[in-house]
């Protein structure tokens, strides 16, 4: 035999703020680790690496509907466990305004500054050393080399090091300059995940969460009940 039980329910606004911080807690449980695939903007990343002179490759696909998808090779995992990172795929070559472009954009940023700096610096000594600036690709040797399932910045790999020259073919620089270029994209790898981090950070913020919860409706603990209209 059925019953029809009746309770008083609330919206998120009229709870208590232990309710409220209940509520907050079970949401951010629940859904911590599957954050949901619109939560993430790589439009500030790609701009970034595109005044230092590193173009992000794209993936693109058609999904099963028949549309053309593309998404940016940046891949990345966290953010509270060991191993997690970001890495990209990708190419570089010389950006003779990295430092200026970065600085008028990204003023206060020390990491993104130092970055331009020190490419630039490796590329006036390449001018001088060789007479053509230094270009590479960059990808994740992990998967290059067995599929591995990491994608921290520790995974990437410089492939197709060169320098083009007009009149001799291309030139592979020395093993120095290729390990400080690989340092330098890693690093810039790095720089993404945090600024990944702070993005998956602000969507457990109390502002974020509360925003989520606006349309749910909950008992007086803060717990969410199915509402079914009879």
């Amino acid at each position: 035999m059925s019953q029809v039980i009746e309770m008083t329910v609330y919206t998120f606004d009229e709870l208590s703020d232990a309710a409220k911080k209940h509520a907050r807690q079970n949401f951010a449980d629940t859904n911590r680790d599957y954050p949901y695939d619109n939560w993430w903007s790589f439009e500030g990343l790609i701009e970034a690496a595109g005044w230092l002179g590193v173009k992000i490759a794209n993936r693109e696909w058609t999904d099963v509907r028949g549309k053309d998808r593309s998404e940016p090779k940046i891949h990345f995992s966290g953010f509270s466990s060991q191993g997690d990172g970001a890495s990209f795929v990708g190419s570089y070559s010389c950006a003779p305004n990295a430092v200026k472009d970065v600085a008028e954009n990204w003023p206060k940023d020390e990491t993104l500054n130092v970055i331009a700096a020190e490419l630039t610096t490796l590329q006036v000594r390449a001018k001088l050393e060789y007479g053509q600036a230094v270009s590479c690709d960059i990808d994740n040797t992990a998967n290059i080399h067995g599929g591995g399932t990491y994608c921290h910045s520790g995974t990437m790999g410089l492939t197709d090091l060169r320098v083009a020259l007009d009149d001799a073919g291309d030139l592979r620089p020395t093993d120095k300059e290729e390990s400080e270029l690989l340092d330098i994209m890693r690093r810039l790898a790095d720089w993404m995940y945090h600024q990944l981090e702070e993005q998956y950070d602000w969507h457990f913020s109390d502002e974020c969460l509360d925003g989520y919860l606006q349309d749910e409706t909950f008992d007086a603990d803060g717990d969410i009940i199915e509402v079914r209209s009879t």
